[in-house]
């Protein structure tokens, strides 16, 4: 049997591209295992300064996906962690998951985007942890209005102190992350 060089050309192409989505179905699970596997272990780590404050772990992933391979995937995984926030701790959680992730996940893209030159991995993340914890104040305010204005605003100092702190946590967790990712797995974006 002759085989019509166009057609294994289009074979080639279909089969390149079913690879193609095939891995990025597996980096985008991946990624949303890990975002999984951080918010519970993060469940078990003393609280980050003196009120209930998280290390961001979970967000980690977040800024895989933004480096890797854009906003797109950067959201989707923001708005899954929000789902789980909201189906193991409530409507709250979920409300200051979505609105922290989706500020630090626009503002990391776009720090990432317009950067001259590679940002660090640092960098990256304290832009990220500061804009989440801007992201929630700005709903705790909304929520709460004037009765809370002055105790949240006077705590802002110490969580923009601690979300620092956080982001060293973070950059250091991406780094060890991307340098075991297997060359041959790749993303979305390439």
């Amino acid at each position: 049997m002759k085989v019509n060089p166009k057609e294994d050309k289009n074979l080639q192409k279909s089969l390149e591209a079913q690879r193609k989505q095939t891995r990025r179905l597996a980096y985008t699970g991946l990624l949303f295992a890990l975002t999984l596997t951080f918010s519970y272990l993060e469940s078990f780590l003393p609280p980050l300064g003196p009120f209930p404050l998280k290390y961001g772990l979970a967000n980690t992933p977040i800024i895989l996906a933004i480096l890797d391979s854009g906003l797109p995937l950067a959201l989707v995984l923001t708005l899954l962690k929000s789902a789980f926030a909201l189906a193991t701790r409530g409507a709250m959680a979920a409300l200051l998951s979505l609105a922290g992730g989706l500020a630090a996940a626009l503002i990391m893209w776009l720090a990432d985007r317009t950067s001259i030159g590679k940002i660090s991995l640092y960098l990256l993340s304290a832009v990220g942890a500061l804009s989440h914890n801007t992201g929630q104040l700005g709903v705790l305010l909304v929520l709460y209005g004037e009765n809370m204005q002055v105790f949240l605003l006077g705590l802002f100092p110490l969580l923009l102190i601690l979300a620092l702190a956080s982001a060293w946590i973070t950059a250091i967790l991406t780094h060890l992350i991307l340098k075991n990712i297997p060359t041959d797995f790749e993303s979305s974006k390439k």
